[in-house]
């Protein structure tokens, strides 16, 4: 009885994610217009010519010139388009095809708040198979996604510490492969695979005060999505 409520948990789980990101589409954007872009910019001082890092063009002290400006560019490598992401609240960097046959990026407001430990979650999902779905006036079951979230890691767990407390949160309790320890992006991280709805693996990263959570759905092992979110874990960067 303990293994199948464990079970119908873990798939109300992988249910609520795939919803959450579903039901965004439905759901008018509440958040406030910010007034400076989440740009990294690098300025020098025109006095001294020293050159610093500041968050937002507009921490840049009077004085002070703009050299460059590193944002969430997209840049070309191997005849595809590749789109880069990166949070300095949470220290995380990464990339994903975005041409052809690519993927887009969606915040999922609505996980904020559901859980005071969730800060952020994420969702990559084929861009046409997002717009068929976004312009869809039938109900669809959603496509196969790859999922980021961010967790509060106040206690400074380890990660297999944050796992044996939290297994739900991170499916840890289904998983059907060996868990194996290894380094992301310099960060320590545990890999295994679990069952759900899907074939799905997970990459489970503690990095200063953060649990990030990246699991990629799948049909088969040789499904290219699989492979995708593969090469978008092997390229994280943390700092």
């Amino acid at each position: 009885m303990k293994y199948t409520l464990f079970s119908v948990l873990g798939a109300l789980l992988l249910l609520s994610v795939g919803l959450w990101w579903v039901a965004f589409y439905n759901t008018p954007s509440q958040r406030p217009a910010t007034e400076c872009a989440q740009v990294i910019t690098i300025a020098r001082n025109g006095e001294t010519g020293e050159e610093s890092t500041f968050s937002t063009p507009c921490d840049v002290p009077e004085g002070w010139e703009v050299v460059r400006q590193e944002g969430n560019d997209p840049y070309s490598e191997n005849d595809a388009v590749m789109q880069r992401f990166r949070n300095e609240e949470f220290g995380i960097g990464f990339s994903y095809r975005e041409k052809p046959d690519g993927y887009t990026l969606i915040e999922l407001p609505e996980a904020r708040g559901d859980d005071r430990e969730l800060l952020a979650a994420y969702t990559i999902v084929n861009t046409e198979a997002h717009l068929l779905l976004a312009t869809s006036t039938e109900g669809r079951e959603g496509p196969l996604a790859m999922v980021i979230q961010v967790y509060g890691n106040g206690k400074q767990q380890l990660v297999e510490e944050w796992l044996e407390a939290h297994a739900t949160l991170a499916n840890y309790h289904l998983k059907s492969s060996s868990v194996r320890k290894e380094e992301v992006g310099g960060a320590s991280a545990v890999r295994y695979s679990f069952d759900g709805l899907y074939q799905n693996e997970a990459i489970v990263v503690a990095h200063k005060g953060f649990i990030f959570v990246f699991s990629g759905a799948f049909d088969s092992f040789e499904d290219p999505i699989r492979r995708d979110f593969l090469s978008m874990v092997s390229a994280l960067t943390f700092f």
